[in-house]
């Protein structure tokens, strides 16, 4: 089997719409969950959340361009613009039938299409568009039809597990030998009246509105909920021989995937499903917990969820006897 490497890495998120400027902010420790108030997503059921701040389609696209995407779309292909740049897969000798694109989103379609469907109950034209832009797979088909990518074109819709499940995707089928490389990773954008108000009926998002930097509470005992934010991250995959063969610098090797369902409940937290993906991943990658050195926890900030994952993280790297460090990214 192929050896995976990493050549290429690209972000849209509100720390920054490029990799220096979100790993400085990372490293500073800042947190960019503002109030939405004088936004565009202002008016909304929570007056909080993480924007990408410093994004201007004006900036990336044309007008003609920008409205036939939705926000996801475009902050992925932003995203996928710097990964591909970094990883030179913009050389026109690169052989784009070998290429597949593996970006998934979740919710942006659907916050896209009720934008049509307001105008709808209004009584105003359907958009040809309506349909293009509402549907899930328009981060990756844009990446596709802008560079060419002519490999398998596939979208995930895996909730917050979207990207790892697109990303663990490339990486099967590069080993594999199917394809030689792929852009992969995830878009989306959840802001609409309708899905953050159904984000607040679930009480899943934080009721500490009056500080918002700190709203966001992981494994804290006076945690009582998510805050909300947008942006896209982008990874280019491919196989070691051919990374070598193009005399691109390797940022790094992927080692092994590991993926569940814990057939329990659409929202409610089961540790079962969790426990079963890390100790997967870990046989994939012929590796122990004696191995790990980081954890990048998923740790929603809500009450159910932290406890359900810190179990899960116990029962798997409780008799480590290491050291292993462990933190998310909530910007």
């Amino acid at each position: 089997m192929e050896r995976v490497v990493v050549t290429g890495m690209g972000v849209a998120s509100p720390l920054g719409c490029n990799i220096i400027e979100f790993w400085e902010g990372l490293l500073e420790g800042r947190s960019e969950v503002r109030s939405l108030e004088d936004t565009i997503f202002s008016g909304l059921t929570t007056n909080i959340g993480a924007l990408v701040w410093d994004y201007n389609e004006a900036k990336y696209f044309e007008s003609k361009e920008s409205r036939r995407m939705s926000r996801s779309s475009q902050l992925g292909l932003v995203a996928a613009q710097e990964a591909i740049s970094q990883a030179k897969l913009d050389n026109e000798s690169i052989n784009r039938q070998n290429l597949g694109v593996m970006v998934g989103s979740s919710i942006g379609g659907y916050t896209a299409a009720e934008f049509f469907i307001t105008n709808f109950n209004k009584g105003l034209r359907t958009s040809p568009f309506t349909i293009p832009v509402s549907m899930n797979i328009g981060p990756g088909s844009n990446i596709s039809i802008k560079y060419g990518f002519q490999g398998p074109l596939v979208n995930v819709d895996a909730a917050c597990a979207t990207a790892a499940h697109s990303i663990g995707n490339a990486f099967n089928m590069i080993r594999n030998g199917s394809i030689q490389a792929a852009i992969t990773g995830a878009a989306d954008c959840p802001f609409s009246p309708t899905v953050v108000s159904a984000w607040s009926a679930m009480h899943a998002v934080s009721t500490h509105e009056d500080s918002p930097a700190e709203a966001c509470r992981p494994f804290s005992k006076d945690r009582d909920g998510l805050v909300l934010g947008e942006g896209a991250g982008i990874l280019i995959l491919e196989s070691e021989t051919h990374a070598l063969n193009r005399g691109v610098p390797i940022l790094a090797e992927l080692k092994g995937h590991g993926a569940s369902a814990d057939s329990h409940h659409l929202t409610q937290p089961n540790q079962e499903g969790p426990v079963k993906a890390m100790q997967r991943a870990l046989k994939d990658a012929n590796m122990t917990i004696h191995d790990i050195d980081y954890i990048n926890a998923h740790a929603t900030s809500t009450p159910a969820g932290d406890a359900s994952e810190a179990k899960a993280l116990a029962t798997v790297f409780g008799e480590s006897g290491n050291a292993v460090s462990l933190s998310l990214i909530h910007i």
